[in-house]
């Protein structure tokens, strides 16, 4: 092994290290565990975050959206809406109002694909 390599190896076993100890003295402390994965840092990229939902979901909303590159978030986001919102909503928990499918089904339409339509079928309790 070179000198780079070596060095490189002895930095990943300090970081592991360091957070076992930070993990140790929080727990010694009474404190909550960590609220993130030690293998995640929390700024991920867009990219990243379509691909954990990839992974994770066949709602056809979700697919849709990942159909323009948006996690159900981001397509939450830029429909002016709360993800919570958009799921209490699917699972007719919630009412939506219509316009607001409207503009889910215009964020999700691609050359390829129609939008996730704004129907009953998809949104259980659309309002006026």
């Amino acid at each position: 092994m070179t000198e780079t390599a070596d060095a490189e190896e002895a930095l990943v076993v300090l970081k592991t290290r360091i957070i076992a100890l930070d993990d140790e003295l929080r727990a010694a402390e009474g404190l909550r565990p960590r609220e993130h994965s030690r293998s995640v840092n929390r700024d991920m990229t867009g990219v990243h975050k379509v691909a954990i939902s990839e992974g994770r979901s066949r709602d056809p909303l979700a697919v849709a959206a990942r159909r323009v590159g948006l996690s159900v978030a981001g397509l939450a986001k830029k429909a002016k809406v709360s993800k919570a919102l958009l799921s209490m909503a699917r699972a007719g928990a919630r009412s939506i109002k219509q316009g607001v499918c409207d503009r889910i089904e215009e964020l999700t339409r691609t050359d390829d694909a129609p939008g996730f339509s704004a129907t009953a079928k998809n949104w259980p309790k659309i309002t006026d």
